[in-house]
Order: structure tokens, then C-alpha cells, then sequence
């Protein structure tokens, strides 16, 4: 599998009995996620499916921010 730079398009290189192909995929809006943990060479099958259709699950953490007080 192969992306492009700005992550709207993916080509998926596969082979069958009669030989290789080429699957592509282009977004019209938007990017593709980035699946890959740092290190990670490979994904599984629901992985690539998911990836394919466009669904982020990346696990995001929103953090509580409090206000600084600044001692005068």
C-alpha cells in the first residue's frame, strides 16, 4: 500500500493468479488517516478496511486546562 505526500490517494499493489494489479483510491475532500503506530510496517485486515473507508481511529485524549494564576 502506498500513499501520496498529502494523503489523498491511495494505491494498494496486490496479485492474483494472473498477475499483479493496482488498486487506487482518491479523496475528492479531505485526507486519509495515518493508522501506523511509529514503527508500525504493517496493518491488519480491519485496519486497511477501515482506512479505506475513510474512518479516523486515531484515540485522541482532550486533557482539562485550567487557568494559570500568576502571582503578582
Amino acid at each position: 500500500m502506498f500513499v501520496n505526500r498529502r494523503r489523498t490517494m491511495v494505491k494498494v499493489l496486490g496479485f492474483e493468479h494472473g498477475g499483479y494489479f493496482i488498486w487506487a483510491k482518491r479523496l475528492e475532500r479531505g485526507l486519509f488517516a495515518s493508522p501506523l503506530a511509529p514503527g508500525q510496517k504493517s496493518l491488519s485486515r480491519t485496519e486497511l478496511s477501515v482506512l479505506l473507508d475513510g474512518i479516523d481511529i486515531t484515540v485522541r485524549r482532550h486533557r482539562k486546562r485550567y487557568p494559570v494564576s500568576v502571582a503578582a
